[in-house]
This record gives structure tokens, C-alpha cells and sequence, in this order.
């Protein structure tokens, strides 16, 4: 579990970095001009301290020192310049960056390739990172959710469970009956010849090989 804590880990900033190449135009445009209006408001009140460097705090408007407000502006400020993208940000390649991040995460669909500068795919990206708050909420209901599922849900599909066990177990020695995937057993479980020829539908070519990747990755 630590390493794949530590993969994930490492695909954040990725994913950040990805995320910022598809900034908001409406709320660019708004964070722009917040940040105009703001700016402006703190360079008048700097040039009135250059004038007279009392005058921010013997100074009222609204009941409020001038410093007060110069306070205010410059977190205004400094919120809405978060959200204009830098010229930095929007020359950054998608494809090489989600080729970085395929490298961490090792899932980059077939239908990706090409398309990742496309809308369609930032959104299927956007549903493998869930925020924080979406995850607690989760974990909330699970809680709910668990015990119904394994008093009522479960049950049916005890069958199929016992199939699995049944055809999935080997005996090795000293260690008696262990899942036979992790004896990575490539002869029976290995990358198959359709997901070779494409001839797989899309979503289950990211089944095919994962022990191969578990392998490289983890051996």
C-alpha cells in the first residue's frame, strides 16, 4: 500500500499542472478584472502613505482605517491573480504531461491517444480525482450504505464468490491455498492475443495486462 500511496502521491502535481492548461474563460475574465480593480485600489493607498506615511492609519472611510483596506485589497488581489492562468501554463503540452502522468498511474486509455487537449478527455481525468470534501461525504455514506449491502446484497452473489475461490486457488508448498493471481501466473492470466488486435471494447483493454504492469511495477 505504501507504494501505491506514493504513486498516487506523485500524480497530483500532474494532475494540477493538467488541470491548469483548461482555465475557467468567464472566470478568468472576472479574476482579471477583480485583480485590475484591486491593483489599482492598492497602488492609490501606497502612493498616499509615500505622501504621508500617517495617513493609512489617521485616515477613516466607513469607520475603517485606510490601512484596513489596504489589507483587504491585497488578499482580493492576490485570490483573484490564482485564478488567471500564467502564459507559462497554457504553452504546456497536454499529451506530454498526461504522458507523465500515465507513467505514474499507469492508465491511459486507448481513445486518449491524441485527445488530450479535448474537453471530453480532461473530463474522464477529472473523474479519477475526486475532492476531499466528495471523498469524506463517501466514506460517510459508506458507513450507512456497508451494512445493507452485506446483510442484503451480498447474499446473492455468494455463488459466484465460492465459483471464484473455487477456480482462482492453488496449493503451493509451505504457504498451503493462496489466490492464484499472485503467483503471477502468466501462462493462464498473461495479456491475451485479442487485446493484441484490438479487438477488445474499451474498458476492458485496462483489465487485460495489469499483471504485467503489477509486475513491472512492483517486482
Amino acid at each position: 500500500p505504501h507504494v501505491f500511496d506514493k504513486r498516487i502521491a506523485a500524480t497530483y502535481p500532474l494532475a494540477q499542472k493538467y488541470q491548469d492548461l483548461f482555465p475557467a474563460p468567464v472566470l478568468s475574465a472576472v479574476a482579471r478584472g477583480v485583480s485590475f480593480i484591486s491593483g489599482s485600489l492598492i497602488a492609490v493607498l501606497i502612493m498616499f502613505s509615500l505622501v504621508e506615511e500617517s495617513i493609512l492609519l489617521e485616515v477613516h472611510a466607513f469607520d475603517r482605517q485606510l490601512i484596513w483596506y489596504l489589507t483587504i485589497f491585497t488578499g482580493i488581489f492576490a485570490l483573484a491573480r490564482s485564478f488567471v492562468p500564467s502564459p507559462s501554463e497554457v504553452k504546456e503540452d497536454p499529451e506530454e504531461i498526461m504522458l507523465q502522468l500515465a507513467a505514474e498511474t499507469h492508465y491511459f486509455p486507448r481513445h486518449w491517444k491524441g485527445k488530450c487537449a479535448s474537453f471530453d478527455v480532461r473530463d474522464e481525468m477529472y473523474a479519477l480525482f475526486n475532492y476531499k470534501i466528495q471523498i469524506f461525504l463517501n466514506d460517510c455514506v459508506s458507513t450507512i450504505v456497508t451494512p445493507y449491502l452485506l446483510c442484503f446484497v451480498l447474499p446473492h452473489s455468494v455463488s459466484d464468490i465460492i465459483e471464484f475461490i473455487q477456480e482462482h486457488t492453488v496449493n503451493v508448498d509451505e504457504m498451503g491455498a493462496v489466490c492464484r493471481f499472485s503467483q503471477f501466473d502468466f501462462k493462464h492470466y498473461g495479456f491475451r492475443k485479442e487485446a493484441q488486435d484490438g479487438s477488445l471494447n474499451i474498458g476492458q483493454e485496462n483489465v487485460v495486462g495489469k499483471m504485467e504492469k503489477s509486475y513491472l511495477s512492483f517486482k
